[in-house]
Order: structure tokens, then C-alpha cells, then sequence
């Protein structure tokens, strides 16, 4: 696994969505945003997609049904697989619900993009983009627990 933090993957932030935040709505906790000047409560860092967990929670939820996460690979690599991980639906807090945030498990290659990835490219990629066209339909956040590159 090329996209594994512990072994020098890293999120690449120019080119990645942001992350999930909620404004702070009790009154309490707005008199505690005056006091320390935070607004709102942020999401996971999308570093937590190069950990492989699946872990309730333990995502990174990019604001939106769609957007993308850049990682720089360990080392350049020629990816001839990906791995992309979510909770299952038993043990997800929401059920089937909870998928409605999960990236769509179908991917649409076409047929040159094994030979593109073998043949044209002539040099390792050090970067990869992963890029989610759509989830299940959930509007305000999509979770990406844990994305490989093989």
C-alpha cells in the first residue's frame, strides 16, 4: 500500500476538498466560541483516509457528495489497484442511513486505463487524486475511511 501514512504517505492539501465543519448552533457553546474564538467544529483531517481503520467515525468526511483527496505516495509507484474502505452498514451508528455519506461503490474504468497505467506513462506517479463523482445521495458530507493505492 503506496498511500499508508506510516510509511511516508502524505495528504497533499492544495489539491484535496475541505473538510466537514459544523457551525457551533447551542448558546452555549457560542458564548465558548467568543471566549476562544473557534466557530465551528471541524471534521477528522483527511490524513485519517491513510489509516487503515474502519472504525465508526474514524473517516474523514469531506464537505459535500462530492470532491477529491490528493495523496503523495510513499514512494512514486506505477498504482495498479485501489482500495477504497467504508464502515459496514452493521456497525455504522445510522444503519443503512449511515451509507448515504459513503462514496459509491462502483467504478467505471475504460478499457485503456490498465494499458494506460502499463504502458504510457513511462515513469512512477508520485501523486494520486482520488476523485468522488457522487455518494449515495447524503448532501452535506461524504466519509472516506481508508484508501489504499496497490
Amino acid at each position: 500500500n503506496y498511500a499508508l501514512a506510516t510509511v511516508g504517505a502524505r495528504v497533499y492539501l492544495p489539491l484535496t476538498s475541505p473538510t466537514y465543519s459544523v457551525p457551533y448552533r447551542s448558546s452555549a457553546l457560542q458564548w465558548w466560541s467568543a471566549f476562544t474564538g473557534a466557530r465551528v467544529i471541524a471534521g477528522r483531517p483527511p490524513s485519517v483516509a491513510l489509516v487503515p481503520s474502519v472504525l465508526p467515525g474514524q473517516c474523514w468526511a469531506l464537505s459535500g457528495r462530492h470532491g477529491q483527496l490528493a495523496v503523495v505516495l510513499a514512494i512514486p509507484a506505477f498504482p495498479v489497484a485501489f482500495t477504497l474502505s467504508h464502515i459496514s452498514s452493521h456497525a455504522s451508528l445510522l444503519g443503512d442511513e449511515g451509507l448515504r455519506a459513503a462514496p459509491r461503490g462502483t467504478f467505471h474504468l475504460s478499457s485503456s486505463v490498465r494499458q494506460m497505467l502499463r504502458h504510457q506513462l513511462g515513469q512512477p506517479v508520485p501523486i494520486v487524486l482520488l476523485r468522488i463523482q457522487s455518494n449515495w445521495g447524503h448532501e452535506p458530507w461524504t466519509c472516506v475511511y481508508n484508501l489504499q493505492v496497490h
